[in-house]
């Protein structure tokens, strides 16, 4: 979830949970969950592309003849 924040922070923050302690966890609550959107949204764009992709592989298959449901 911390690849949301970008390279910089998931180390900082990895550090920082690694110190432990007693904290208020929930104060960083909005953090995390902007950061996991990110990751969510940055996933779902992927399988939208994999889908497009996948649709035009079919089309090119099935324009040169080949069954484009077997490899």
């Amino acid at each position: 979830m911390l690849e949301g924040l970008g390279p910089k922070a998931k180390e900082k923050w990895k550090e920082f949970g690694l110190r432990g302690g007693d904290r208020d966890w929930d104060q960083y609550l909005p953090l995390f969950r902007r950061a996991q959107r990110r990751v969510e949204r940055r996933h779902y764009r992927n399988r939208v592309d994999l889908l497009v992709h996948e649709k035009q592989r079919q089309e090119v298959l099935k324009d040169l003849g080949a069954d484009p449901y077997v490899d």
